[in-house]
């Protein structure tokens, strides 16, 4: 499946997030607010933020590859079918 450039441009910047959140193992709830208001910048669809904020965060992003984490969030952005 073709994904449209800015998508992804998008998703490899919440990669790119989700990698300086990791940083303390600590996912604390102002995080959390931050990460999600990031993700409404970022463009994605207002229904599906807090999917992708949730799904972002259960994501080991230490063993995962850009190439995994897009196709991740994809599937949770309904990009992708199942």
């Amino acid at each position: 499946t073709r994904v449209h450039f800015y998508c992804e441009e998008r998703i490899e910047k919440l990669f790119d997030l989700m990698i300086m959140v990791n940083c303390d193992h600590i996912k604390s709830i102002e995080e959390i607010s931050v990460l999600t208001k990031i993700v409404v910048g970022l463009g994605f669809p207002l229904q599906n933020v807090d999917k992708i904020v949730e799904r972002a965060l259960q994501i080991d992003i230490e063993n995962c590859d850009l190439e995994s984490f897009k196709k991740e969030i994809l599937e949770v952005n309904q990009f992708l079918k199942k």
